[in-house]
Formats: structure tokens, C-alpha cells, sequence
């Protein structure tokens, strides 16, 4: 929880436009947490987000991050998120939806990707 509070507050706002990077980011991590069915660290994000200090990020990002809480994913995104590891899912599905969820924004897809890899990248031999 305490490293999740930590990658929250430096990465909400980190970047420019009107979703910055760093809330792209945070959005696809949400999307590989609740592919994953990752209940704890979704609300141990939830309470990083609620204390954020106002004006942390730009309005048009909380309100994304807020949505993606909710499990309420842009659909390029949330395409992605049930392609990844989908049982007997074929590589071509995958890479359609890669393709859908890079052209995103302006560079939102590509960060929104790499947060969800980010989820479904065991580390160390551990389960996420």
C-alpha cells in the first residue's frame, strides 16, 4: 500500500496534455487489476487517488482515473485488458486490439498499454 500511495502521487500529473502520461499509466494499471481481478490493490489505488492534493492533475485525468476505479475502461483499453492472456484467444485478436489502443489519443494508448503489461508481468516469480 505504501509503495502503491507512492507511484500514485508521482506519476498523477506527470506529464502535459490533457491526460498526462502519468495518469495514462495509472488508468492501465486499474485495467490489469481488474483483468486480473486484483480487488485489493484496486482499492489500495483508490485510497491513493482520494489523497491526492486538488489540482494534482488536470480535471479531464481525475475524471478518467475516477472512472477507470469504477472499472468503467475506454473500450480500445478495455479490449486490450480481455485480449491479454484470454484462454485460447489468438495472437491476431491481441494485436488488433493493441493496434485500436495505440492510436488512443495522443500517446494515451501507448501509456495505458504499459501499464497493463505492467499487471500482467509476474515479478520475481510471485504472483503480482
Amino acid at each position: 500500500p505504501e509503495r502503491i500511495q507512492a507511484s500514485v502521487a508521482a506519476l498523477s500529473g506527470l506529464g502535459t496534455g490533457a491526460t498526462p502520461a502519468g495518469d495514462d499509466l495509472i488508468v492501465g494499471v486499474l485495467a490489469g487489476a481488474w483483468r486480473f481481478g486484483l480487488r485489493p490493490a484496486i482499492d489500495a489505488m483508490e485510497r491513493a487517488v482520494a489523497r491526492l492534493p486538488e489540482g494534482a492533475t488536470t480535471d479531464t485525468a481525475r475524471q478518467m482515473v475516477a472512472a477507470a476505479l469504477r472499472g468503467d475502461l475506454p473500450e480500445p483499453l478495455r479490449e486490450a485488458a480481455l485480449a491479454l492472456g484470454a484462454p485460447g484467444g489468438l495472437p491476431g485478436a491481441w494485436m488488433g486490439a493493441v493496434a485500436r489502443l495505440e492510436r488512443l489519443g495522443h500517446g494515451s494508448g501507448t501509456e495505458m498499454l504499459a501499464g497493463l503489461l505492467a499487471m500482467a508481468w509476474p515479478k520475481g516469480g510471485n504472483d503480482r
